[in-house]
């Protein structure tokens, strides 16, 4: 498992992930994102590993940096082919912050 997971790889996840990046090693992070030529010259970039989708981003990280627009926050918690709800993310993001699996 990842330490760091990012769903949305624009600029300003980008800026974070070099801010973070100076800090954890490259093997910490995973990213998902859905326009495949940003997706690969971040990846090839970075040496950073990508996700099929964001379940599989949110799975394989500790913590999750959700770096979209939020106008596209409804898109990916409550679509199906995402399979994701907010509930679900939050519990588990609590469930980890107080040391439960």
């Amino acid at each position: 498992m990842k330490q760091f997971g990012f769903i949305g790889m624009g600029n300003m996840a980008s800026a974070i992930f070099e801010g973070m990046n100076s800090v954890f090693p490259k093997d910490e992070f995973i990213f998902s994102e859905v326009d495949n030529l940003k997706a690969e010259v971040f990846g090839q970039k970075n040496e950073v590993a990508r996700a099929k989708n964001n379940p599989e981003c949110v799975q394989n990280a500790k913590y999750i940096i959700l770096a979209e627009y939020s106008i596209i926050f409804p898109k990916i918690f409550l679509s199906d082919s995402i399979g994701l709800c907010p509930f679900r993310f939050w519990k588990k993001c609590m469930m980890k912050k107080v040391g439960q699996t």
